[in-house]
């Protein structure tokens, strides 16, 4: 039997079906343990660290409230019950549980990665939710990033069916959108890591960080003064989202910067980059 399609959709999770071998992943794999306590008197969620690791608990749906220890891959091998016991001694969760496990400890691959490149496929195939990335847990984003993505991929396929002399720079947007966000998650949060001063030092925290650069001082353009063109900055023309549908738009893309700036405030920035250089 032979099934022939115009555009595949990979939308199978981390377990990646298509795309799992495009991947890049990160020099450390983070494991997570988690179980299901009865809760104790005291509400909201939960997080904090610990030498190797760090603590998520919240309340979920059932009336239970849900325990999650984040552990470097190597710590959290072996047999999952035990080294989620010994997690649980090293944070101070009173008040928020109640007794022993209701449930068994699971154990997950939580390690971010992201896709290398586009996947040269016929016919083309579009990544969505943690199949085309997924950040890191302490991001808080997963499902919202997941999300987006999916209602991202549809208006791409929509495009590029009822639009295909467009279906290329559809599909390039998705897939530029997809990596540019998960790279940009992946330096904010290695900055969140980096806050953890109090175990800087252990390994689990020390792969995991990575100091930000500070903001640049604010300033104001002087009397007299001009704008100029920040060097390799270009316009050219690419794919953007434009209510339901990806069309071909002049942008402005500058080298190292992975979105590109269409409009801000309903202004065209390539007609403002072009007057600035004016």
């Amino acid at each position: 039997l032979q099934i022939m399609a115009r555009v595949l959709v990979d939308a199978s999770g981390r377990s990646g079906v298509l795309t799992r071998r495009a991947r890049n992943w990160p020099a450390f794999r983070t494991t997570a343990l988690t179980a299901h306590f009865a809760p104790g008197e005291r509400k909201g969620t939960l997080i904090e660290t610990f030498p190797d690791g760090w603590v998520w608990s919240a309340p979920i749906v059932g009336g239970r409230r849900d325990v999650t220890v984040m552990l470097a891959a190597a710590d959290a091998a072996g047999n999952p019950n035990k080294r989620f016991r010994e997690a649980m001694r090293r944070v101070d969760l009173t008040g928020f549980v109640t007794g022993d496990l209701l449930t068994p400890v699971r154990a997950a691959d939580v390690t971010p990665y992201r896709l290398g490149s586009t996947i040269a496929e016929l016919p083309p195939l579009v990544a969505v939710g943690d199949a085309a990335s997924a950040l890191d847990p302490v991001s808080g984003l997963g499902t919202m990033k997941a999300m987006d993505s999916g209602l991202t991929g549809a208006i791409v396929i929509r495009t590029a069916l009822e639009h295909p002399q467009d279906a290329g720079l559809a599909l390039s947007f998705h897939a530029t959108k997809e990596r540019g966000l998960a790279i940009e998650a992946e330096g904010r949060i290695a900055g969140f890591y980096a806050e953890e001063s109090q175990y800087r030092e252990r390994a689990f925290w020390r792969q995991r960080s990575r100091a930000l650069p500070p903001p640049a001082p604010r300033s104001t353009l002087p009397i007299g003064g001009c704008l100029v063109s920040a060097e390799g900055a270009r316009v050219e023309v690419q794919g953007v989202l434009e209510q339901d549908w990806i069309i071909p738009a002049e942008v402005v893309v500058r080298p190292g910067r992975f979105r590109s700036g269409h409009r801000f405030a309903g202004i065209s920035l390539a007609e403002l980059f072009r007057m600035s250089n004016a």
